[in-house]
């Protein structure tokens, strides 16, 4: 029976928006594909050159620029486009997603691989399964390796992907980590970012002498609602409701623009960006994030591991996810600065 340690796991950091790619595959044969390439095509390549790898494909969670390359925001980032001119690789994408992979790359029909949910890759002895998980974008999919899962923007340690963006739909992200809980227990998931990230990096900070101040923002934003014609509003049994927190669900919060886009905005959540919004701008000025009128914010230390639960209330909290989180530096080891 081949055992865990015989995949290749690696997680690599890549861009200006803190995206993760994955490079995923069999230790015997050395083969694999890498996941949601995008900004820096030579460095990726180089990596997996300097490791003895043979790219085998190309696996995209979704069609957003940041994972997959393409234009954004006035600015081209390079992606699959560039990959496979450099090393021709089929890009396997849900059947859902291709027409948004191809207009954001450029790519042709002939250099994608269409995948329905349940279909699986081999590279060497071990196999990829495409889990089709909607919500983030009609088409995300998460890839499942033995126990390890890479899970894109639909999951997160601390919340899901972000549901207001257009062709993004609320309920189907929820039938989505509905499915995606329903995996063994002893499922990883792959993309081990923010919650473990961030520990480690004030863990860091701490060790050379300097003050850090950790937070976990696990209140659930109403689900907004964009001025997008072909998006209703969305409509569950109960009325609007909101799934989650979500990746970057507090930005409102940080900079105190609650209620300027959405719906069902409740008075705690303006208290709540009143408090957030303050503590950012003491920090900024100050290096320290406490202030009059605001619940104390303890500096993070490793011994006891507190941090700012910002939630159904603001309060102090003590090893967030830590037996998960723990879990991962077993096993993968600390991220790479």
């Amino acid at each position: 029976m081949r055992q865990e340690s015989e995949l290749i796991v690696e997680q690599i950091q890549i861009g200006p928006m803190a995206n993760f790619t994955y490079i995923v595959g069999d230790r015997a044969s050395r083969q694999v594909a890498v996941v949601d390439p995008a900004w820096d095509i030579d460095g990726l390549l180089a990596h997996i050159a300097e490791k003895g790898y043979t790219l085998a494909a190309a696996l995209a969670t979704h069609y957003h620029p940041d994972h997959v390359g393409g234009g954004m925001r006035g600015h081209n980032i390079a992606g699959v486009a560039e990959l496979i001119g450099k090393n021709p690789v089929k890009v396997y994408v849900h059947r859902t997603e291709a027409a948004g992979v191809r207009k954001v790359t450029g790519l042709s029909e002939s250099d994608l691989a269409k995948v329905d949910s349940g279909d699986k890759l081999a590279l060497g002895d071990i196999e990829i399964e495409f889990l089709h998980t909607p919500g983030h974008t009609p088409g995300s999919q998460c890839f499942r390796i033995k126990n390890t899962l890479v899970s894109g923007d639909t999951l997160f340690i601390d919340g899901c992907g972000r549901v207001d963006l257009p062709g993004s739909d609320a309920e189907q992200m929820y039938h989505s980590l509905a499915k995606l809980k329903a995996l063994p227990d002893d499922t990883l998931q792959g993309d081990r970012t923010f919650v473990w990230e961030m520990r480690t990096w004030a863990r860091a900070v701490e060790a050379a002498g300097d003050a850090a101040y950790h937070y976990f923002f696990s209140h659930a934003p109403p689900v907004f609602r964009l001025y997008v014609h072909d998006q209703p509003d969305l409509q569950v049994e109960g009325g609007r409701r909101a799934y989650g927190a979500y990746h970057s669900g507090e930005l409102a919060y940080v900079f105190d623009t609650v209620g300027l886009v959405g719906l069902d905005w409740t008075e705690w959540d303006h208290e709540l960006a009143d408090a957030i919004s303050q503590y950012w701008v003491n920090f900024a000025r100050t290096g320290d994030p406490n202030g009059e009128g605001l619940p104390a914010w303890p500096r993070y230390e490793q011994a006891t591991e507190e941090s700012l639960e910002f939630g159904s209330e603001i309060r102090v909290v003590a090893g967030v996810r830590k037996d998960k989180l723990d879990v991962f530096d077993a096993v993968f080891g600390p991220p790479e600065s």
